[in-house]
């Protein structure tokens, strides 16, 4: 029973000391818009279609430190 406790003893302080977490850090986030498909049907949206790319693509940068975050937006794909 003594070794049964000391090996769980073990096993418990290596699994709680193998945890680390991230603090601070960088996220880029890629958002894909369908532009044909928001122009709907009709004449009007024939004629948008083929003036307009197919996908639209933005990135955001999402910054966090501690218990402060900051989304921003990056920039336009070309």
């Amino acid at each position: 029973m003594k070794k049964i406790f000391i090996a769980l003893c073990i096993l418990i302080s290596v699994s709680s000391s193998a945890q680390t977490f991230i603090t601070k850090g960088k996220i880029q986030y890629e958002v894909k818009i369908n532009n044909h498909k928001s122009f709907g049907d009709g004449i009007w949206g024939d004629m948008a279609r083929d003036k307009f790319p197919k996908f639209s693509t933005t990135y955001y940068d999402l910054y966090f430190n501690g218990d402060k975050s900051v989304y921003k937006f990056n920039r336009y794909d070309e």
